[in-house]
């Protein structure tokens, strides 16, 4: 095994038996470039050949997510549930975060007006679109 200066890459000879082109920490794409593990399954081809993003979908069952980093599989229900499962946070990652228009106690009617929790199902629209008054038990008053 040879490093070349030039290429910065590790050359092997057929003879070489014990030789490796990647360190523990890299994975050895198809063609002999080398990648930090980090990168495998991550939605970009980092390799140039595809070989870190082939197989992915076998890694996790089919209703689970991979963590990028770790390599770890999620159930969908722990992706953007406020609590990091994955070592490197990808699970909370670029999630939409639901900001409500309205203060405890109140009412967010569809029109994004506010009422108190106390007018909400007393038959009147209050909120003046009358979604206040849907899916209250009981008669409807329009």
């Amino acid at each position: 095994m040879s490093f070349d200066i030039i290429t910065q890459e590790c050359q092997c000879y057929l003879t070489d038996k014990t030789c490796q082109l990647c360190r523990s920490d890299e994975f050895a794409c198809g063609n002999d470039k080398c990648i930090q593990k980090r990168y495998i399954c991550n939605g970009v081809d980092n390799c140039g050949d595809g070989s870190d993003e082939a197989d992915c979908n076998k890694i996790c069952k089919n209703d689970e997510i991979l963590c990028v980093k770790d390599k770890t599989c999620l159930k969908p229900n722990l992706i953007c549930d406020g609590k990091i499962d994955c070592g490197d946070e990808s699970d909370e990652k670029d999630c939409f975060k639901v900001i409500p228009l309205c203060k405890k106690g109140t009412f967010e009617c569809l029109n994004e007006k506010c009422i108190p929790n106390n007018q909400v199902c007393d038959g009147k629209s209050d909120c003046g679109d009358w979604s206040d008054e849907e899916n209250c038990l009981g008669e409807r008053f329009w």
